[in-house]
């Protein structure tokens, strides 16, 4: 009962023990599994933007190149 929060990484199975076990507390999930979920949906968004270009045309290959490289940094 006195426990005020619990950290949970982003698993539901975790979320309602957590409610159930620790009826007063607040539950957050951790920020590396924050960070990684945006991480991943960045780099999904990325990919079917590339996935839109011609690579026959030069304009859409300059433009896919650019997204190829951006995606290193992930």
């Amino acid at each position: 009962m006195n426990v005020k929060t619990i950290v949970v990484d982003m698993n539901v199975a975790y979320f309602t023990l957590a409610k159930e076990l620790f009826t007063n507390a607040k539950v957050i999930i951790d920020r590396f599994h924050i960070v990684q979920l945006i991480s991943r949906s960045l780099n999904q968004t990325r990919i079917h933007t590339m996935k839109r270009f011609h690579t026959s045309r030069s304009k859409d290959l300059e433009n896919y190149r650019k997204f190829k490289n951006t995606g290193n940094s992930f």
